[in-house]
């Protein structure tokens, strides 16, 4: 039996490396997690991940996709903006709170200086999906967030900047998955 090639984008992250695990345990599947770091790449190794079953490699990079994408019939894109929590907004919510004013929300910024929603959630994702349709993949699975409608949703606050730019996570995966089933 011929086994499924399965690429893995963003297989260094929490939801990645979950993927990445559960089809390494099913019969007649190939999974490849695709990382940026030497670090995520040892830490899918210690899961039990072959030298063949991780690639390095940069969604934005065309070349990196092309060859990670080689032979695969299906694409899991796991890839998602992260945001990381600024410290001192909690330190000030909690002055804020014990002088009896509004607290208001903690703060966030994105782990890499170009890894806000629009950037990676919806121009990230169009790379790959170009990627996978050039190398002939057959199928294109999406791991999303609910939510993606909701205008007023939390999560689309997050890392948003005064000028409204940098935010709308939920939103930036909408429009990407109506790229996706517009694409065919």
């Amino acid at each position: 039996m011929a086994l499924n090639k399965v690429l893995i984008t963003g297989a260094g992250g929490k939801t990645g490396r979950l993927v990445f695990e559960q089809l390494n345990k099913i019969d007649g599947y190939d999974p490849i997690g695709m990382v940026r770091s030497t670090k995520k790449l040892k830490m899918l190794q210690k899961l039990g991940a072959g030298d063949d079953q991780v690639v390095m490699g940069d969604i934005f990079d065309p070349d990196a996709l092309k060859g990670a994408l080689e032979g695969c019939s299906v694409l899991i894109v796991v890839t998602s903006a992260v945001p990381v929590l600024l410290k001192r907004s909690l330190f000030k919510m909690m002055g804020k709170k014990l002088l009896g004013k509004k607290v208001g929300k903690p703060q966030f910024k994105w782990s890499t200086i170009d890894g806000f929603p629009e950037k990676v959630d919806f121009e990230g994702q169009l790379l790959q999906f170009k990627a996978a349709k050039a190398a002939g993949v057959e199928k294109v699975i999406v791991v999303s967030s609910m939510g993606g409608t909701q205008d007023d949703n939390f999560l689309n606050s997050i890392g948003k900047k005064e000028d409204g730019s940098e935010g709308d996570i939920l939103k930036w995966k909408r429009k990407a998955e109506e790229d996706l089933v517009a694409s065919g």
